[in-house]
């Protein structure tokens, strides 16, 4: 009778586990949440009262903020997630913070809130903020660009930061090791950064444009300390150059291709980027692809991102002349991955011409499945066995090809 009285006993009073947990493992499970549910904890007890302020990251996101207060107007909204936001910064401004997000939609607010988050985001690097990520992503057709001051980033102690539709940036921040441009307008003598302080290591540039939002105009990055560089955008009648480039080892470039003359600055490009080690392309031209192998005098590692359903014109003559592609081009070639690949006749040819070229090809990794399961998807279960049978004959006459290179092997995905 007693054993079962303290079983009872037992189950009638219910056991704190996470009270009994350290406070480390407590902030781990507080950073999986959003911010404004982590501040909700201080009211729990004493002990959760100032846990959140120890959390080294803060996210404000305006959208997922204002989703319990649909019902206020937006004026209200806005109102509380800057009352929100700046509470917030108050009760963390002792603590150190690594980590900040700041989203919102530009559009909603009026220039007075452009202020206020600047004001948010210096107390932020007043903090040694190292890493920050500013999305003011418009969901709108036609975005306007948000200009801010020039002390926008004065802080030394900033190391890495993303930015998401904002105009005339400033590049002078001693520790900036990495910084990440979408959507964002760029004057072109943003990119001389050939100064003794520069230590950025790692520039992103997706969807951007030159000034008055047009394409770039004969920009060049100008960045010694420079280890990648990935581009993701349109080429146009100007030309994005890199100078000083001796030290970058990986390069990735996302080519929308559309007109005749965007070639030719892709070719000034890619010669600027012939020393670079890990080079990945993507494509949407094969004529385009053919010819940039040409440029590639040193790559020893090649990745190639090829896009087929968003061919344009594809001049079968220029891609079977084998006297474009000298052998020098790719005897340093020892790695090279074709994505998207489909197996057309075209794409056939250039697989044979690069291995019988490629004298140190070590590896050509041919990815397959993921285009076959766009065309199975697109024609339908009904032609699936077709799609089956034509992708293994693709298999068999790619392993059937001839190769230069002794130690080469076709590895398919």
């Amino acid at each position: 009778m007693a054993k079962k009285a303290c079983r009872s006993s037992l189950r009638r009073e219910p056991v704190d586990q996470i009270n009994t947990l350290p406070d480390d493992v407590l902030l781990r499970i507080l950073s999986l949440v959003p911010t404004e549910q982590a501040v909700t904890t201080s009211f729990l007890s004493k002990r959760w009262k100032s846990l959140w302020t120890l959390l080294p990251a803060l996210d404000f996101d305006y959208v997922r903020f204002c989703e319990k207060f649909n019902a206020l107007s937006p004026y209200d909204r806005r109102r509380r997630f800057l009352d929100f936001v700046q509470h917030v910064f108050f009760l963390h401004e002792h603590q150190p913070l690594h980590n900040l997000r700041l989203a919102f939609d530009i559009n909603e607010f009026n220039n007075n809130y452009v202020s206020e988050a600047t004001l948010l985001v210096k107390s932020a690097m007043r903090s040694n903020c190292l890493t920050i990520d500013l999305d003011f992503n418009s969901q709108t057709e036609f975005p306007r660009y948000t200009t801010l001051p020039q002390c926008f980033f004065p802080h030394p102690s900033v190391s890495q930061l993303k930015l998401t539709r904002l105009n005339d940036l400033v590049s002078k921040c001693p520790c900036l090791k990495e910084l990440h441009l979408i959507h964002c307008q760029i004057p072109s003598s943003f990119f001389e950064l050939n100064t003794p302080g520069s230590n950025l290591k790692c520039l992103v540039l997706k969807n951007c444009v030159g000034n008055g939002g047009h394409s770039f105009e004969h920009a060049s990055i100008d960045i010694p300390t420079l280890l990648q560089l990935h581009y993701s955008g349109a080429f146009s009648s100007g030309y994005l150059s890199v100078c000083n480039s001796k030290n970058l080892l990986e390069a990735e470039i996302d080519i929308w291709y559309r007109l005749h003359y965007e070639y030719k600055s892709l070719c000034k490009l890619l010669k600027d980027l012939q020393n670079v080690k890990f080079l990945t392309l993507s494509l949407s031209n094969l004529k385009v692809c053919y010819r940039a192998l040409g440029l590639l005098i040193s790559n020893p590692i090649l990745r190639m991102k090829y896009y087929p359903q968003y061919i344009y014109n594809v001049d079968e003559e220029v891609v079977l002349q084998p006297h474009l592609l000298p052998s020098e081009c790719v005897a340093h070639l020892r790695r090279i991955e074709i994505e998207n690949f489909q197996g057309s006749k075209d794409e056939m040819e250039l697989v044979k011409l690069i291995l019988l070229s490629s004298l140190c090809l070590k590896e050509m990794v041919i990815c397959m499945n993921s285009r076959y399961h766009y065309l199975k998807q697109r024609m339908g279960k009904e032609h699936s066995k077709t799609l089956k049978k034509k992708q293994a004959e693709t298999i068999k006459k790619l392993l059937a090809c001839t190769r230069a290179s002794p130690d080469a092997k076709i590895l398919l995905k």
